[in-house]
């Protein structure tokens, strides 16, 4: 009767999970995207809102405000809006995920309400 076969136990940080585990959720990004522009007497105004949900260092999912969007946001809502965040122009309201694989590549998903 063959004992052999038995394969050892991953290697469990104090969050309980592996390093692999723990790499693909540390990468995970959930942006909120908001952007209205519009005429006012004074010309144009424009409202912008960015808000990233991550997973911080403890392994909590938090909410941060930005001031700024990153080049990789940037350039996700110039393909999926034809504008950028800042100009006087356009509007637009989208949840835009971002992910690594376990070859390290990232992607993202948009998804506009």
């Amino acid at each position: 009767m063959g004992g052999g076969g038995s394969r050892p136990a991953p290697h469990l940080g104090s969050d309980g999970l592996t390093p692999e585990v723990r790499q693909y959720r540390d990468a995970v990004e959930v942006w909120e995207l908001r952007k209205r522009s519009e005429n006012s007497s004074g010309g144009r105004d424009v409202y912008v809102s960015a808000v990233r949900n991550f997973y911080n260092s403890e392994g909590q999912f938090v909410r941060q405000v930005q001031n700024d969007v990153p080049g990789w946001v940037g350039t996700a809502i110039a393909e999926h809006t034809g504008t950028t965040f800042t100009s006087e122009y356009g509007s637009f309201r989208a949840i835009l995920l971002r992910m690594q694989d376990y070859t390290g590549t990232y992607s993202t998903e948009w998804v506009s309400y």
